[in-house]
């Protein structure tokens, strides 16, 4: 399996329960060697939803809040970069962009 997919797994499943995890594991790894990074992102969301839909929804809702936004970099000669960060729910970076531009 490769980094990326290892991110997803590991990003979406972050405040799952160990209960959720150990439910869910099975699927998320059969799902893993069937799909590209962004259909197991929302697969695993899917199947989590699924379990637990209460539990899903707060980390779902949590996620946004922590991870969405923009991410700040200062370069040495004093330059600045502003690129949109990811949210483990599958929001995109230009969608973000949109937003925020």
């Amino acid at each position: 399996m490769d980094y990326a997919r290892i991110e997803v797994i590991a990003g979406v499943l972050a405040r799952a329960s160990d209960a959720t995890v150990a439910v869910l594991a099975p699927d998320v790894l059969a799902a893993a060697h069937l799909y590209n990074v962004k259909a197991l992102r929302d697969t695993i969301w899917e199947l989590w939803t699924d379990h637990n839909p209460d539990e899903a929804a707060q980390a779902r809702k949590r996620n946004l809040r922590d991870r969405a936004g923009v991410r700040r970099s200062k370069w040495h000669d004093g330059g600045t970069q502003a690129a949109p960060r990811r949210s483990d729910n599958g929001g995109d970076e230009k969608s973000l962009t949109r937003k925020i531009g």
